[in-house]
């Protein structure tokens, strides 16, 4: 059974001694899992269309910037007749437009985020195990597009959806089926042609039981992520992503290394940990 304490110790040691590697990858790894929010594709639109058309939101800002010294239902019945107002001030051709804008910009993350993140994230977290052992070269970080590259899009793009299709059910079953499907990146970037049953079947087995000591476990960084608020984010880059993101990959190897009731039978009839991953961290010890 692992614990957080031996996770996060062996992470510390790991970034001790290959600190700059780790502080690059955690950089790239948490821009493409950052990936770009749906509230920038949305005000990347709105502000498209304003550039496109020379309209700007005069009566929204006059509504929102008046006196607060009045009665708050006057207040909020101003607001509502401003936006009454504005809406009916904007053409059909202008609400075609900013739908349409976005609706690009949208597909345009999409295809950017299943084409290239996606995978440079597999990249990184191949880079990360074999950190655990040795000096690996920083072409690992775009070993997603040499190696089984279409399987990796395939996958990644399904993850993404399920999850998001999950979490219009009122947000929880969308978060436990991310952490369901989190060791899906690793197992990729151990074997890029896993299949895709097999990639959601293993990560599945490997969260079963402790999908609440992984959110556990995310939790007791919250005092790191309240530090790197109060310094600009200087912290988090040169020490709180590559940190966690190394407590993550050392939770993947302990699931691993950790036999689990209810695992697939193996190809040699015996159940726990897979013998592909294994054979890949004896290989890493050897380099």
């Amino acid at each position: 059974m692992w614990s957080r304490v031996e996770l996060k110790t062996s992470a510390k040691q790991i970034l001790q001694k290959n600190y700059w590697g780790a502080v690059l990858v955690g950089l790239i790894l948490s821009i493409c899992l950052g990936g770009i929010k749906v509230r920038y594709i949305l005000n990347m639109g709105i502000s498209g269309a304003n550039r496109a058309t020379g309209m700007q939101s005069n009566i929204i800002s006059d509504g929102l910037g008046r006196d607060f010294n009045y009665d708050i239902y006057s207040y909020y019945d101003s607001i509502v007749r401003s936006v009454i107002e504005f809406m009916n001030s904007i053409s059909y051709t202008t609400i075609v437009t900013v739908l349409a804008l976005i609706l690009v910009i949208f597909m345009a993350a999409v295809t950017i985020s299943a084409l290239v993140l996606a995978p440079i994230q597999i990249g990184c977290c191949r880079w990360m195990l074999k950190n655990r052992t040795n000096n690996p070269q920083y072409d690992e970080v775009v070993f997603g597009f040499q190696d089984g590259y279409l399987n990796i899009v395939k996958i990644m793009f399904c993850r993404n959806l399920f999850i998001a299709l999950w979490s219009l059910l009122f947000f929880i079953p969308g978060f436990i089926k991310m952490y369901e499907y989190r060791m899906i990146p690793y197992l990729l970037a151990e074997n890029p042609n896993m299949s895709m049953s097999e990639a959601f079947s293993r990560s599945r087995n490997m969260m079963y039981n402790n999908k609440m000591d992984a959110f556990v476990l995310e939790l007791s960084f919250l005092g790191w992520y309240f530090l790197t608020a109060i310094t600009i984010s200087l912290l988090a880059v040169f020490y709180v992503t590559p940190y966690v993101y190394l407590t993550r990959t050392e939770l993947y190897v302990a699931l691993c290394q950790t036999p689990r009731n209810g695992d697939a039978t193996q190809d040699n009839g015996t159940t726990g940990q897979y013998d592909s991953t294994r054979e890949n961290y004896d290989e890493y010890r050897e380099v």
